[in-house]
Formats: C-alpha cells, structure tokens, sequence
C-alpha cells in the first residue's frame, strides 16, 4: 500500500509523488516550461506542491541566463478575439 506523506494545503487530502510539467512566467517575458519536475499532487483537485529546493531550482533557471535543453513554439490564443 502506498504511503502518503504530504496533505494538500488546500483541501486536506493525501498527496502522491510524481513527475509533472511547470510552466512559469520569464522575467524577460515569455515562459518557461519545465520537464520531469519531481511534485506531491494532491489525489483529489490536483493541487501540486514542491520542495524548497525544487521550487529554489526552478527560479534560478527562470531568473538566470542558462540556455534550454529545448525550444518549443508555444500558440497563444486570445479569447477576446476567439468569441466573435
């Protein structure tokens, strides 16, 4: 059986180790996708939660200079215009 260590902060449930995808805001504009990012998840809304030290990682990779293993093009999509 599967033991819990984490409780999620917003609904209380149990959370389960795994590796997801972030996405977060670059400081020059654009964004920065991370791959294989070690997570507790919450089991019941998703919720994800990450160590100091990852959380550390990743906004030293976004804040600083260092190239990516990858580049992707991203589509935007403005909803404003997509309702007409």
């Amino acid at each position: 059986m599967m033991q819990h260590l984490f409780t999620c902060l917003s609904c209380g449930y149990p959370c389960q180790k795994r590796t997801v995808s972030v996405n977060l805001p670059r400081s020059g504009g654009g964004i920065a996708v991370f791959r294989n990012v070690t997570a507790e998840v919450c089991t019941q809304c998703g919720e994800m939660h990450f160590t100091l030290l990852t959380t550390s990682r990743m906004i030293a990779i976004v804040q600083g200079f260092s190239p990516p293993d990858d580049m992707e093009l991203v589509p935007v999509y403005d909803m404003q215009r997509a309702s007409g």
